[in-house]
């Protein structure tokens, strides 16, 4: 409904989608699609809505544009301004910068509103050099919420993303990278998993792409994320700094920093990887948003799902970009998944591998 016309009846959905009516107005909204871009696939929204009795509702709506998912809704009602304030806090301390936007524009809009929030809107965040006004053109206002620390907020420009997110996954890592306006690197990680809750931020400031890379290794496993490696060549695309860096090669480049390229297999995923290298090839279809495991081309035992998903989130293995005649797809060994199965053909065969998916 738009802002600025009293009384009206305005029909909103609530955690349960059921429809719930009010009567009122729209004081306020903000979306973070502008900043993730109109190409993103999920983003976030807020409205607050003063009613007839002078209390007000707040709606936050998580957009997707992925095909099978639904936009999921949360509503408070029958709030003070300072219960609005508390809806959109998180942790009891602190709001997102797109709650910023629109507690900030209801203020704008209701002189009460403003008035009863008084110093709570006056928002603290850490924040990054950035250049005077004059140099900000091209550069975005960025924030990014931080385990055990304050949201951190820059002036800069997104580079690139990576997500391990596989079909069915019950929890993944996003990454996101940027070139902060003091020219430094920052990627953020992000855990992300079913059940719709997003932990803080673990975040990484550096001078250059190795940095980014060192901070993000875990000491003594000497691996990298596939999800950062993607963020960090799709940043390469658009810095020239970073593609100098890494070279033609980025996960090599990204191994080689961390000291070893090694990755441990069970026995299961080392027989799929194998079989794959002779040439077999394994077939799945796609079942709405799941997978299923259709088996091998030559009629072998089917390998259990869980080891076909491990396989696939270690990205040892890869998908044909379309399906074939019968409407499956073909999975075969990655160059990645040659070079572990290598590995561990060289690997002391003293201590076996271990067992299970």
């Amino acid at each position: 409904m738009p802002a600025g016309r009293d009384n009206a009846i305005v029909s909103l959905r609530d955690e349960n989608n059921a429809e719930v009516s009010i009567r009122g107005e729209r004081i306020a909204r903000a979306s973070s699609r502008a900043e993730a871009g109109k190409s993103a696939l999920r983003w976030s929204e807020i409205a607050i809505y003063r009613g007839d009795a002078g209390t007000y509702v707040v709606q936050e709506i998580g957009r997707s544009a992925i095909a099978g998912e639904i936009d999921r809704c949360r509503l408070h009602r029958d709030l003070s301004p300072h219960g609005v304030y508390a809806a959109l806090t998180r942790d009891g301390t602190r709001v997102t910068l797109l709650a910023e936007e629109v507690l900030t524009r209801a203020a704008e809009r209701d002189a009460a509103f403003a008035r009863d929030l008084g110093d709570l809107l006056d928002f603290d965040y850490e924040d990054l050099p950035s250049p005077a006004g004059a140099l900000q053109g091209g550069l975005q206002r960025f924030v990014v919420e931080r385990a055990g620390a304050r949201a951190l907020r820059f002036f800069g420009v997104q580079l690139g993303r990576g997500s391990s997110w596989i079909p069915e996954a019950e929890r993944w890592s996003e990454f996101a990278l940027y070139r902060v306006a003091d020219g430094r690197l920052l990627a953020s990680k992000q855990q992300l998993g079913t059940t719709g809750e997003a932990r803080k931020a673990t975040v990484v400031l550096a001078g250059d792409a190795a940095g980014i890379v060192r901070g993000f290794s875990r000491e003594g496993v000497g691996w990298v994320e596939g999800a950062l490696i993607d963020a960090i060549a799709a940043g390469a695309q658009h810095d020239r700094r970073i593609a100098s860096e890494i070279g033609a090669h980025v996960a090599a480049w990204a191994h080689e920093i961390v000291g070893s390229t090694s990755v441990r297999i069970n026995d299961a995923r080392y027989r799929v990887l194998e079989r794959m290298e002779r040439g077999a090839v394994l077939a799945t279809e796609d079942e709405g948003t799941k997978i299923r495991v259709v088996g091998w081309n030559d009629g072998a035992e089917t390998p259990p799902k869980q080891v076909f998903l491990a396989l696939s989130r270690q990205r040892l293995i890869r998908r044909a970009p379309s399906p074939g005649a019968a409407g499956t797809f073909a999975w075969t060994i990655s160059p990645k998944g040659r070079a572990v199965l290598a590995e561990a053909r060289d690997r002391d065969r003293a201590k076996p591998r271990e067992s299970g998916p």
